[in-house]
């Protein structure tokens, strides 16, 4: 019979991995609906060219897989995956400050940010999983790391999007009631939000808004760029929780302490 203790330190870079995982794809899907509604609502960008504006997000996780890969082979999984989760808590800073100036060269470093964290956590999950168990246990290692990340994606797409949400109605009425402008009944804002949301599929043009509500798009993006900031040092937050997790239980394979 394999000691307790013993056990315990085979199974925790595995344990450590599963978490990381569940914990990446909160970040990756959460902020995978949040970073559209800032480029297209916000930054006015059409669909199409919002989608191109997130390829720096993307790109590092296509340039650092491979140097990521090395470096696991040479130091194991705890230098890159703390680096990782490290990177990804600078970059929910960096998107929160980002949001704050309304431009898209602001939001660009935490982007990056965003891409490279990302990046070095997706590549050496999978490994520092596969490599502290029997060859014959590798296929279902892999399932438990894939229903780890999309469950923890299925997670940060509600939790994150419920507190962007929550934010930006607060924010939003506060706004309006302490400003200027008339206050909107229950009505006029199911109509204010049902245009937003058309406008989400084809991009936010104030011109061709509805005259009813064009005055209100100030408060409306002000409100939403705190729902953003929420969100993103929600991540910020997760990321934290990830950077401990792996100095704590991941370890080189065949390194129990």
């Amino acid at each position: 019979m394999v000691p307790r203790t013993a056990a315990w330190k085979c199974g925790a870079p595995r344990l450590g991995a599963t978490i990381s995982q569940a914990l990446a794809g909160m970040a990756e899907m959460g902020l995978g609906v949040i970073f559209p509604l800032l480029l297209i609502l916000n930054l006015g960008m059409s669909p199409a060219l919002a989608g191109v504006a997130l390829a720096p997000a993307t790109l590092p996780m296509i340039l650092l897989a491979p140097l990521a890969g090395r470096w696991y082979d040479r130091a194991g999984g705890r230098p890159p995956l703390a680096l990782g989760f490290g990177v990804l808590a600078l970059a929910g800073v960096a998107l929160a400050g980002g949001a704050l100036l309304h431009s898209y060269p602001a939001i660009l470093p935490g982007l990056l940010l965003y891409g490279i964290g990302l990046a070095l956590i997706l590549t050496v999950n999978d490994p520092v999983s596969l490599d502290s168990i029997p060859e014959a246990d590798h296929g279902q290692a892999s399932g438990v790391a894939a229903t780890a990340e999309q469950g923890g994606g299925a997670i940060g797409i509600a939790v994150l999007y419920a507190m962007f949400h929550a934010a930006y109605v607060g924010q939003l009425h506060e706004r309006v009631d302490s400003g200027p402008l008339p206050d909107l009944t229950d009505s006029q804002y199911q109509a204010l939000r049902a245009d937003i949301e058309a406008a989400e599929q084809t991009g936010l043009h104030p011109n061709q808004f509805d005259p009813a509500f064009a005055d209100y798009l100030t408060p409306a993006r002000d409100a939403a760029v705190v729902g953003y900031a929420t969100a993103y040092l929600a991540v910020t937050v997760i990321a934290v929780i990830g950077m401990v997790v792996s100095l704590v239980l991941v370890r080189r394979p065949g390194v129990t302490a």
